[in-house]
């Protein structure tokens, strides 16, 4: 018996060993580790417990063979690090031989108050537990903050192999931050298989009433977003902004939608697809009283199935498709637009006054400029004249 003391923490045991016959060089060591590193004891210990630990110990050991040493330690670990966690506190049995490690009910607990209960058997080759996580961070689960993050809670079974398990559970929490949208509240049903965590159904409650549901598939290997699904209510558009597709990202919205938002990542080039209804929109400064959009985009192309818009005064109706932001080819149709309404024309003729209809089909790009309108206008004034009413067709070639 006896007590260490050394830069690897200190010892307190009682050992017996064989120094011939049979068993010579082989013996037992038990007693009690005192801020240990266990790293320090490798190969004869193996852990994926990082940090010095206190706690009762017994290990058999063969020095002809320290692979195949045993071991048995009731461990509480300090701010040390447990795979990517690194808890505030640990409490973990390791038990194994040589490299065949084993945990048994790991408990960690957070700086914040957040804590992990774990009932069952981890080892080196598999994992079947059931895991209790109560308020705690996702960045300690290497979850980017573009996709998730806050504090949440998890009760899950964890089974499979250690590198590749599939976990199925229930997730909640309050104050989450989903791709970059801050909720009031998130309850999800959680499936990871294969690298892919997969939340569904998910349910976001959201400030002032608004209130989102969906899907969402993550590929936790790179940290990609393969899909989602997200229906809207009363969602203030803005909130997305960080969200939206590169092609539209730089135009400014705000106002409430609802409708539903879809994306699939798993294309060579990402597509979305909108169903949407808005009111009491502002894009680019123009003031926009309801909206329907129904729609795709495609990389740099963009496919309007339908957009419907009640705005300056009048209504919009365009359907076609957008290539490189500067071409379309489709059919546009407006009804009784004011031009003191229209941002764009009081720019360049602030004192016109009066309506404008037209419909017709056109083909735009820095290529082609074709394009065949019917047109009908009244009462038209400037500050100097009355200009009446005039209408006739319109053809660009």
């Amino acid at each position: 018996a006896g007590n260490l003391d050394s830069e690897i923490g200190n010892l307190q045991a009682s050992a017996a060993i064989f120094l011939g016959g049979e068993r010579r060089l082989s013996g037992e060591v038990a007693g009690q580790l005192d801020e240990v590193d266990l790293q320090s004891l490798r190969p004869f210990i193996e852990t994926p417990v990082h940090g010095r630990c206190s706690g009762p110990f017994k290990v058999t050991f063969d020095l002809n063979a320290p692979d195949r040493t045993a071991y048995d330690l009731d461990l509480f670990m300090q701010d040390g690090s447990f795979y990517s966690f690194r808890p505030q506190e640990l409490n973990v049995r390791v038990f194994g031989t040589g490299p065949a490690w084993n945990l048994s009910d790991p408990y960690v607990l957070f700086d914040n108050g957040g804590e992990i209960k774990v009932t069952g058997l981890i080892n080196a080759a598999s994992i079947s537990v059931k895991v209790d996580i109560n308020n705690v961070n996702l960045e300690n689960f290497e979850v980017k903050p573009e996709i998730a993050s806050g504090c949440a809670s998890l009760q899950a079974e964890v089974k499979g192999d250690l590198l590749a398990p599939e976990i199925h559970g229930d997730l909640w929490g309050q104050n989450v931050d989903i791709m970059q949208i801050p909720c009031n509240s998130v309850r999800a049903r959680l499936t990871f298989r294969d690298k892919v965590l997969t939340l569904a159904p998910l349910v976001l409650a959201l400030e002032n009433d608004a209130s989102a549901d969906g899907y969402l598939t993550l590929n936790l290997l790179d940290g990609k977003l393969k899909g989602f699904k997200i229906n809207l209510q009363k969602f203030d558009v803005a909130l997305a902004h960080n969200l939206l597709p590169d092609s539209i990202s730089g135009e400014s919205v705000s106002g409430l939608i609802a409708g539903s938002v879809s994306y699939d990542g798993t294309r060579e080039h990402a597509f979305w697809d909108f169903a949407i209804d808005g009111r009491r929109l502002m894009v680019n400064g123009n003031e926009i009283d309801s909206l329907y959009y129904e729609g795709s985009i495609f990389g740099s192309q963009s496919e309007i199935r339908s957009l419907f818009m009640r705005a300056f005064g009048g209504t919009l109706s365009v359907s076609g498709q957008i290539s490189d932001k500067d071409g379309f080819s489709g059919a546009v149709e407006a009804d009784s637009l004011r031009f003191a309404n229209i941002p764009a024309i009081t720019a360049i003729l602030p004192d016109l006054k009066g309506e404008v209809s037209f419909q017709g089909d056109v083909e735009w790009s820095s290529a082609r400029k074709i394009g065949n309108f019917t047109m009908f206008a009244r009462d038209l004034k400037t500050l100097e004249r009355d200009l009446g009413n005039f209408g006739g067709e319109i053809v660009i070639d």
